[in-house]
């Protein structure tokens, strides 16, 4: 959910009209992003994808790795066409 706690960012995105190999569709593939404060954050892995429907549009949460093995939960918002940073998750999700 985005709330107003919420920081809008800058992020570094592929887009892909074929999903990139990975099958038939359309994908987003967040590749670093910078908060407002501007620290910069190169994604190692993107862990997990889910979406949450907000009527007719989506916002797509994406559990992010970064380089430094800090965890991110980062969302686009479809109809905004914006990302957000959720929060910082605790440490403990270490790598598995």
């Amino acid at each position: 959910m985005i709330s107003d706690s919420t920081q809008n960012i800058d992020a570094y995105v592929l887009f892909t009209a074929n999903g990139n190999g990975q099958g038939n569709g359309r994908r987003i593939e967040i590749r670093a992003f910078r908060t407002p404060s501007g620290q910069s954050h190169r994604i190692r892995k993107i862990r997990q994808v889910y979406v949450d429907r907000k009527g007719s549009h989506a916002h797509i949460h994406y559990m992010v790795e970064t380089e430094t093995s800090a965890i991110f939960d980062l969302v686009f918002d479809t109809a905004k066409l914006r990302w957000f940073l959720v929060q910082e998750l605790d440490d403990t999700l270490s790598p598995e």
